[in-house]
């Protein structure tokens, strides 16, 4: 699914209303519907309460309110803003909400949200139509005071189009936005839902369908895309086929005491379901990795690995360590290696050294793939990694068109960057997944996958798809079984089964 920048929804717009013939009425009028809809659907409350601003997401707003009432469900709506400074279309929505007889409480200040919320039953639903994803901050200091209000009261929330407070282009918060507990995306998702700040508001983000034709929903670049459970597709893989033909990947890491990371991430691409996994590691950890690594990988001491050509991918990192050695052969597989490279944790660590960044532009191998988290992502880059937090879809299309590299970019929502500037958002958040190992198994799988691509006959996009959100969906799975402060990056393999069983 497409996400939008602020202007390309803008266009996206204009399209449909100059082009199409639609009016902004009927837009609304379909935002109310479906958005009631949805109410209906999920929640049964007790009350609904509908905070209206001044814009047309006030408009939304009344519109769903007057359905809402229209059904019968107790509604009361709160406006912040006299009427006569209210959107045309919002004093359009009030005079027919007035006309069905929709409760509308005028002069409102945080005081009289809060004296309502403190009466009101845990079934009660909040509706937060108050500003739109064109806010840019500063926020007021009387709105910033609802905003607190709203927070500290335990009732669901419900954003049309996007929390409040919240900057759609950026995600930037002044202080405090609404925190959703659902986001209702208007049409299709906004940047600012997904990154920096505005993550932690959007709670659970749904997109409802208002009826714009699907010819403009491709207007401009549409160079960002959603991944959703239909993005997961298997490639079709013939039954007569035999390990070699499903791949063979190599796992370089595991310096004394962190034999653990290169296990991790073997065990993960044995999952995966690639024919064969070896694993080499330093002379003096290799008794350590071996007594404890999985009868079905292969393991060997790195001085006295060959043939480095016969592997279809290579993961380089998972507890390498930082010495010299590991410099050197860090930048012997840049030089040497041919095929499908990972470059993971130390690698990237060393890489961020006195500018060895630049080797990617002289390295042999046909696809290069970086799995940062956001730290080693800013040192790769050697700037503050709040920076990047403010923009991160933009360093990461830079970084990968600049150095021509696929760039998987890990966080509780993960950016999959390509050379060619398309950006690929897994956007799932699970605090489960922060837990030693995680970070391993994604590598692992990401490994697994490339070396099987060839013969699974997948572009590299799909392998990398594949990988991000098997390990996503595989992560919502132990937590669902295990409980988020139990499960470990263990468990999280554990699942791979039944998703493929799932997908099967």
């Amino acid at each position: 699914m497409r996400v939008v920048t602020i202007d390309e929804m803008k266009e996206i717009e204009d399209l449909a209303f100059n082009d199409y013939g639609l009016s902004e009425a009927t837009i609304i009028e379909n935002v109310g519907i479906r958005s009631f809809d949805y109410l209906k659907k999920h929640y049964r409350p007790s009350e609904v309460l509908f905070l209206v601003g001044k814009g047309n997401n006030g408009a939304d707003a009344m519109a769903m309110a007057r359905h809402c009432f229209n059904s019968g469900l107790k509604v009361r709506t709160f406006l912040l803003f006299a009427e006569e400074s209210c959107s045309v279309e919002l004093q359009k929505q009030i005079v027919l909400a007035r006309n069905f007889g929709v409760p509308i409480v005028e002069d409102v200040d945080s005081t009289i949200i809060s004296s309502t919320l403190c009466t009101l039953r845990d079934s009660t639903v909040l509706i937060d139509g108050i500003l739109g994803t064109g806010f840019m901050p500063p926020l007021e200091d009387w709105m910033r005071a609802i905003f607190e209000v709203i927070n500290s009261y335990p009732q669901k929330t419900i954003s049309l189009d996007i929390p409040s407070g919240v900057t759609g282009e950026s995600g930037i918060v002044d202080q405090v936005a609404i925190k959703a507990d659902v986001t209702l995306a208007i049409q299709l998702p906004k940047r600012g839902h997904i990154v920096f700040d505005g993550k932690r508001f959007t709670g659970k983000l749904e997109v409802l369908d208002v009826g714009f034709p699907t010819m403009t929903l491709n207007a401009g670049p549409n160079d960002m895309e959603l991944l959703t459970k239909e993005s997961l597709q298997l490639p079709q893989i013939p039954e007569e086929v035999h390990k070699n033909d499903l791949g063979h990947l190599l796992v370089v890491g595991g310096s004394l005491g962190y034999s653990g990371a290169p296990i991790i991430a073997s065990t993960a691409a044995l999952k995966s379901g690639v024919g064969l996994v070896s694993a080499i590691t330093w002379n003096e950890s290799y008794a350590e990795m071996v007594s404890r690594m999985r009868p079905e990988i292969m393991c060997s001491k790195i001085s006295s690995f060959n043939h480095i050509e016969k592997y279809n991918s290579v993961l380089l990192g998972p507890g390498l360590g930082l010495s010299q050695d590991s410099e050197n052969l860090v930048k012997h597989l840049l030089d040497l290696y041919p095929g499908n490279l990972v470059l993971d944790a130390d690698a990237l660590t060393i890489l961020s050294k006195e500018n060895r960044i630049e080797l990617l532009s002289s390295r042999k191998a046909k696809n290069v793939v970086l799995t940062p988290h956001i730290g080693e992502f800013a040192r790769l880059l050697n700037i503050d990694p709040e920076i990047i937090m403010e923009a991160t879809i933009d360093y990461a299309q830079d970084f990968a068109r600049t150095h021509k590299v696929y760039l998987v970019l890990k966080d509780s929502t993960s950016i999959i960057a390509c050379p060619n500037g398309k950006v690929y958002i897994s956007h799932y958040p699970n605090r489960g997944m922060a837990t030693a190992g995680s970070g391993d198994v994604l590598a692992g799988t990401i490994g697994g996958l490339l070396a099987k691509r060839d013969r699974a006959n997948q572009k590299i996009t799909d392998a990398l798809i594949q990988g991000v959100l098997m390990h996503s969906f595989a992560g919502k799975m132990a937590a669902e079984k295990l409980s988020k402060s139990y499960m470990s990056s263990m468990d999280i393999i554990d699942c791979y089964s039944h998703i493929f069983k799932e997908l099967e």
